[in-house]
């Protein structure tokens, strides 16, 4: 069978088009890996530096009598509100977390719990409606920044420099 010169070159002519069309979205698809990449680590740089400037209030706080006081008799507990990182659901509802500056980190070690001292830091627990609440410790900024997200790291912030978090610890630790 012989087919027409038009039907190849047609048929040529829509092939090197959708071939085109690949090669563009495919940089398209690139481009916004790269753009969404570019995001993320510099909303990594800003958390990191949201975190280090609550890191160094925490520092500040332990250093006064009533800091160093209150954290003699167990975590302070200085923020709750939703939850910092993705939850399963996009629901909203129901989601609570609290932020603790705690002076221990707790490993499990040959099948028992051990405590290091004087490693102080913020303990984050999470929970949903009232099923048992989960934790994650950081004793480093880089820690927080990369597990909880910008808005929950600009509210915590937001409530230690406006000083309403002296309010908080009054209300749940007295």
């Amino acid at each position: 069978m012989e087919i027409p010169k038009h039907f190849r070159d047609e048929l040529e002519r829509r092939l090197e088009e959708e071939s085109k069309a690949e090669e563009k979205a495919e940089q398209r698809r690139k481009a916004s890996e790269d753009e969404e990449r570019k995001l993320r680590e510099d909303k990594l740089r800003t958390n990191l530096g949201i975190c280090r400037k609550i890191f160094d209030w925490k520092g500040e706080f332990l250093k006064t009598d009533e800091g160093s006081l209150l954290l003699s008799k167990g975590s302070i507990g200085i923020y709750e509100g939703g939850w910092g990182h993705p939850p399963k659901t996009d629901d909203g509802v129901a989601y609570w977390s609290h932020v603790y500056i705690t002076n221990a980190r707790v490993h499990i070690e040959d099948g028992k719990f051990r405590t290091i001292k004087d490693a102080d830091g913020f303990e984050y627990t999470y929970g949903y409606k009232w099923f048992p609440s989960q934790k994650e410790r950081f004793i480093e900024p880089r820690e927080m920044a990369v597990c909880l997200n910008h808005e929950y790291l600009t509210r915590l912030f937001e409530t230690i420099e406006s000083g309403k978090v002296f309010d908080y610890i009054l209300k749940h630790k007295i």
